[in-house]
């Protein structure tokens, strides 16, 4: 995947060994939370989790030790848009900091060089004005009509900057390939709407007393 992007982004091999190091290193918290909280979404309505693991058994068969490959994630388009929809009510890394490298001119107000700014993801996902229906979990979200109607940053669930970020395909096969495991095995069950789950902001965004859902094996 680095290799693929090295002569599109300029890459040297101390960047490779920079990103294969947050592949490795700094990736597995933020995959591990937006996992959790796709666990959380599917188990609030098992309607679409049994529509996923429908589009799951139809793509993989019953055979539940065949692994997911690469091929197969085009055509697991609804547990993709899931998994964007889970991100954008509970974005993994809720806030993020950015630094202007010029002047910038927003609005009425002027930004200066070097000036810190802070974009809360979290925020953003959750504007009506955006999403009108933004505090529902709604994966018709990310059909690719009402991506196209929207600008291109308020439809990331990841923070990116001018270069996509390289991680972003990674951890979004991490996600695919452990969620596809997970729901050809097991069905999750809570008893508790989904705007019940309280959570922190920190790091990454935290649920404060754990993901509680019921697991029964299928």
């Amino acid at each position: 995947m680095l290799l693929e992007q090295r002569e599109k982004l300029g890459l040297t091999d101390e960047d490779i060994r920079e990103e294969v190091d947050t592949f490795m290193f700094e990736g597995h918290e933020t995959t591990a939370s937006a996992i959790g909280w796709a666990i959380w979404c599917f188990a609030c309505h098992p309607e679409i989790q049994e529509r996923v693991y429908q589009e799951i058994m139809q793509v993989l068969g019953e055979d539940t030790d065949r692994d997911l490959v690469r091929e197969d994630m085009g055509k697991l388009s609804y547990l993709d848009r899931c998994l964007k929809e889970s991100m954008r009510l509970y974005p993994p890394v809720p806030s993020v900091s950015r630094q202007l490298q010029q002047d910038f001119q927003c609005g009425e107000f002027l930004l200066p060089r070097r000036a810190n700014l802070f974009v809360s993801p979290f925020l953003l996902h959750r504007n009506e004005s955006i999403y009108p229906n933004a505090s529902q979990y709604d994966p018709d979200n990310f059909l690719p009509d009402r991506v196209a109607a929207r600008t291109s940053f308020p439809s990331q669930p990841v923070p990116i900057g001018i270069h996509p970020l390289l991680g972003q395909k990674f951890a979004q096969y991490e996600e695919n390939i452990v969620m596809s495991w997970l729901l050809r095995r097991f069905r999750f069950e809570s008893d508790e709407p989904l705007e019940s789950q309280k959570f922190a902001t920190e790091v990454t965004l935290r649920p404060v007393n754990g993901i509680n859902v019921t697991v029964h094996r299928r």
